[in-house]
C-alpha cells in the first residue's frame, strides 16, 4: 500500500512560504523543494474557475506521498495540465479528470483525508459539467432611491430608484443577463429589468447596477439570469455594461 493511504502520515506542522507554499519534511526535505508536475513548463497558463483549480488538493496529496505522487496520479495530473493551458474544450477535458480521478480514490479508506479530497474534487467536477447556468450565482435585488441612500422596494413604489444585483461566476469566462421582476400581491410580474453583467471571467465577482422604474403595484422583486453567451474568450476586455 502507497504510504498515506487511508490517511495522512503523521507530519509538523510545516513553515508558510512565499505564495502560500509549503516546505515538505521527510526524506525529501534535505533534497529541497519537490516537483510540481502539475505547473505548466510549455504554453500559456488561462484563468481557471474556482471549481476546477485543484493545486491546493494535489500539494495535500504531493505532502502525503513526501513529495513523490505515485503513478496513478500521472494521467489526472496530465489531462490536469492540459486543462491549464486549454480554454476551447474544458467541459471535455474536465470529463477526462472525472475518469482519472477513480483509481485514486481507490488509495485511500472512507472518511480518510485523502477520501475527502477525492470527494471534494469530484464533487467540483461534476458540477462543472452539469449546467454553464448552475456556475452563475444571482444575489437578491438591493434598492436605493435618488440620493442613494439604501431603501425598502415599497418605499419606491411608483417612482425611480436604483437596483444593485451581485453576481458571482464560477465557471468560464461569461456574458450573462441578469433580470429583475417585478411582481405584485399575486406574485404576477408587472414589469422586468434586463442588466448586462459585461463579461465576467472565471471566479469574477461583479455588482451590476441600474436606474429603474418601480411599479406602483411591485411588492417585490425577484432576480433571473437571462440570456447567457459563452463565447467570449477568457481574456476580452473585462468591461461593465449595465442597463439596456
Amino acid at each position: 500500500m502507497f504510504p498515506g493511504a487511508g490517511t495522512f502520515l503523521s507530519r509538523r506542522v510545516r513553515p508558510v512560504l512565499c505564495g502560500g507554499e509549503k516546505r515538505p519534511t521527510g526524506s525529501r526535505r534535505a533534497a529541497g523543494w519537490y516537483d510540481r508536475p502539475w505547473v505548466p513548463t510549455t504554453g500559456t497558463p488561462k484563468p481557471l474557475p474556482p471549481l476546477l483549480n485543484f493545486d491546493a488538493e494535489l500539494r495535500a496529496y504531493a505532502d502525503m506521498f513526501d513529495g513523490d505522487l505515485p503513478p496513478v496520479f500521472d494521467a489526472f495530473v496530465e489531462d490536469y495540465v492540459r486543462l491549464k493551458t486549454n480554454t476551447e474544450s474544458r467541459a471535455s477535458i474536465a470529463s477526462d479528470l472525472r475518469a482519472d480521478l477513480n483509481p485514486i480514490g481507490t488509495l485511500f479508506a472512507p472518511g480518510s483525508d485523502g477520501d475527502r479530497l477525492y470527494e471534494t474534487i469530484s464533487e467540483r467536477l461534476f458540477r462543472y459539467i452539469g449546467s454553464e447556468r448552475g456556475l452563475l450565482t444571482v444575489d437578491r435585488a438591493t434598492f436605493a432611491d435618488a440620493d442613494g441612500t439604501d431603501t425598502d422596494l415599497a418605499d419606491l413604489a411608483g417612482s425611480v430608484g436604483r437596483v444593485a444585483v451581485d453576481v458571482v461566476n464560477d465557471g468560464e469566462a461569461v456574458d450573462a443577463d441578469v433580470v429583475v421582476e417585478f411582481r405584485d400581491e399575486d406574485d404576477a410580474v408587472v414589469a422586468t429589468r434586463t442588466c448586462s453583467t459585461g463579461v465576467l471571467g472565471a471566479g469574477a465577482r461583479r455588482t451590476v447596477e441600474a436606474d429603474v422604474f418601480v411599479p406602483a403595484d411591485a411588492v417585490r422583486a425577484t432576480t433571473t439570469l437571462g440570456a447567457i453567451d459563452t463565447g467570449r474568450r477568457v481574456d476580452d476586455e473585462d468591461r461593465p455594461r449595465v442597463a439596456r
